[in-house]
């Protein structure tokens, strides 16, 4: 009978034992290695900071490096022990100094530093850390990141703030200086709604003047007249009476064009779509500059582990699917923007992807009207995948270029006849007799135009099954009664 195992006075089997025996080896391993003296690596350092305490707090004497005792670090800063080559006294010498937080409490410079370049670069601890390995640079943990993170956070809002405020007086600006290329680029539709007092200054100017100076005159009182209105400042005493009605119309308010769209930390197509944070911002159109933005938060860990909202700064400020963020952020950012209101800025027209409940919202809380253009990226995809689709139940639709064809004319649709939503309509309209033959309602952009460039080349792509005809003019109609929101060929990638 074999003899039966024991360990701290029980019965244990012999593998059992053997692997209790490996992992308690493992860890004195570990913890001689711990004890052992490391090498120092890479450091960095202050440089001012380290030759004014590269001293001797007795004799002061010089101290030198390779006399470093002992180290304590406290994240990317360290405290060296020197031994002193003199009279053996032990020394601390800082590597970074501190600074006082709005807490009062003390923080490394160059923890605080590199954290703001962490987020400031757009990475988080993770990417840091990768970076710092390859450094060989002893790691910041990350309780310690995410304190700084806490420190430098407000700041980064404040500055973010001041430069929004900075960039909507900016737009503001241009719009009065680029007024007229505005409205050329706008359709007819959207720009006489929201510049109406334009117009009716234009008109105005227009009939006064015709009858006794040039058109060049005209278009210098009007620009003259346009830009004291909309920066506050009193017009010319001659049209002081004649455009009173102009003024009290316009007052301080300007209505301006900006692109939004929401993104999520952890959403994506096909992987996942309930995240717990999301950002949103509006970017100007003029200057592609950010107006303003909002972030929202489902969760908190301090709320969670029960700490009071008065003694953290608390981000929970929603609750809801992360699909639903989008919709309240945008709504938020277009009729209650306080950087907004403070220039003098109204928004009149958003472009955005086609998600309808966003600008539905922002409907519901606003009594002005506003007007909505499709992201020129989105309204193609869109349009690509609902021609993909038709494969199903079309042959013809599966042929080789057939798609890529119907793209490429729809491409130069919107290319061609940008600010044009009439002309554009037209042009789509009469896709599908292209690519059937019928070429009676074509423009110029057919080689079967008699003024075509490229007059007699051989259309390379004719369909004939007339159940898809009906199908793709049901499809490209669609896009042609919404003619408005597409014709400008915005874009909202800068988001």
């Amino acid at each position: 009978m074999s003899e039966k195992l024991t360990y701290k006075g029980r019965f244990i089997k012999k593998k059992v034992l053997e692997k209790r025996q490996k992992a308690l080896a493992a860890m004195a391993e570990a913890k001689k290695k711990r004890k052992s003296p490391q090498q120092i690596g890479t450091r960095i350092v202050d440089v001012d900071e380290l030759m004014d305490n590269l001293i001797c707090c007795l004799c002061e004497k010089d101290l030198l490096l390779k006399n470093i005792v002992k180290e304590s670090k406290f994240g990317l800063s360290s405290v060296f022990s020197i031994k002193c080559e003199n009279c053996s006294t032990l020394t601390n010498v800082k590597t970074s100094k501190k600074h006082i937080t709005k807490d009062n409490t003390k923080h490394s410079d160059i923890n605080t530093k590199i954290v703001l370049g962490a987020v400031h670069a757009g990475v988080g601890y993770t990417c840091l850390r990768k970076i710092l390995a390859c450094a060989d640079v002893p790691m910041i943990s990350q309780a310690l990141y995410k304190r700084y993170e806490r420190e430098v956070g407000p700041v980064i809002e404040e500055v973010a703030k001041e430069s929004c405020k900075r960039a909507a007086e900016e737009e503001r600006s241009l719009v009065v200086e680029n007024i007229e290329k505005l409205c050329e680029e706008l359709p007819e539709e959207i720009s006489q709604e929201i510049y109406k007092e334009y117009f009716f200054l234009k008109a105005a100017v227009t009939a006064d003047v015709s009858s006794t100076s040039s058109h060049s005159d005209s278009e210098t009182l009007d620009s003259e007249l346009l830009s004291s209105t909309a920066t506050s400042s009193q017009p010319s005493e001659n049209f002081k009476s004649k455009f009173l009605k102009f003024d009290e119309a316009l007052g301080n308010i300007i209505n301006i064009i900006v692109s939004y769209d929401m993104g999520w930390s952890k959403r994506g197509n096909g992987k996942s779509y309930d995240s717990l944070n999301g950002y949103g911002a509006i970017i100007g159109f003029l200057p592609g500059k950010v107006l303003d933005f909002r972030t929202r938060n489902r969760k908190c860990k301090f709320c969670d582990s029960g700490r009071s909202q008065e003694k953290h700064g608390c981000r929970l400020n929603f609750k809801g699917s992360a699909k639903a963020m989008e919709a309240d952020v945008g709504a938020e950012l277009i009729n209650d923007s306080s950087i907004l209101k403070q220039a003098g800025l109204n928004v009149g027209v958003v472009i955005g992807d086609d998600d309808s409940s966003m600008i539905a919202t922002v409907c519901r809380r606003r009594s002005a009207k506003i007007f909505k253009l499709s992201d020129s990226n989105h309204l193609k995809k869109n349009f690509s995948k609902e021609l993909y689709a038709m494969q199903t139940e079309f042959k013809e639709m599966k042929r080789k270029n057939v798609i890529p064809h119907l793209k490429k004319c729809f491409n130069y649709a919107v290319a061609q006849n940008k600010g044009d939503s009439v002309k554009f309509a037209k042009t789509i309209a009469v896709i599908p007799d292209h690519v059937f033959g019928a070429h009676e309602n074509c423009g110029t952009w057919c080689h079967n135009h008699p003024d075509s460039l490229k007059k007699g080349k051989k259309q390379t792509i004719v369909l004939k099954d007339q159940h898809l005809n009906a199908s793709l003019k049901k499809h490209f109609s669609k896009y042609a009664a919404n003619s408005v929101k597409f014709s400008v060929a915005a874009s909202s990638q800068a988001n």
